[in-house]
């Protein structure tokens, strides 16, 4: 099992998410060197390096790789299109990796954080716990497109609703 993330190899093993994911897979009959082997690149990845790394992955012949972030999985998909990519990406659609949430599609499937049609509602939800609400906002990664078009597509869910969203 390949990671291609922006976290390093220590910050994965330590984080909230790695030893739920460890404990289920135990429970499901799969040990860490025994029969899985959990592949990480050799130091932290940055945006740079994802390209690199993903083909490392696949020359590594992992069985599936768990990408977070747009930019680690857009690396994946450049670098296979058989190796099963896991991503987390808050618009698959959207960007490209899946051609729907039901039927995804060619190699790449996974999980949706926040889907870009509830923006709306988060907006009108806002409106409804802080009424008067004027002007929010929200943090973001600019350097991402997945980020930058959630960003506007949020702005735009404000605009509906008379909030201003700012970066």
């Amino acid at each position: 099992l390949g990671f291609l993330t922006l976290a390093s190899p220590a910050m994965l093993r330590s984080g909230p998410n790695f030893r739920p994911l460890v404990d289920e897979l135990r429970r499901l009959g799969w040990e860490d060197g025994r029969n899985v082997v959990f592949v990480f690149p050799s130091e932290q990845v940055h945006a740079q390096g994802f390209d690199a790394a993903a083909k490392q992955l696949v020359a590594d012949k992992v069985d599936v790789i768990y990408c977070a972030h747009e930019i680690a999985a857009s690396a994946a998909q450049r670098a296979t299109k058989t190796v099963p990519i896991v991503a987390w990406v808050s618009a698959a659609v959207e960007l490209g990796f899946a051609k729907s949430l039901a039927r995804p599609g060619g190699n790449v499937t996974g999980f949706v954080g926040q889907s870009y049609d509830e923006q709306g509602k988060v907006m009108s939800l806002l409106r409804e716990i802080r009424p008067g609400l004027s002007r929010v906002g929200v943090s973001m990664f600019s350097e991402l497109r997945e980020s930058r078009t959630w960003f506007e597509v949020t702005a735009a869910a404000g605009r509906a609703a008379g909030i201003q969203v700012v970066p």
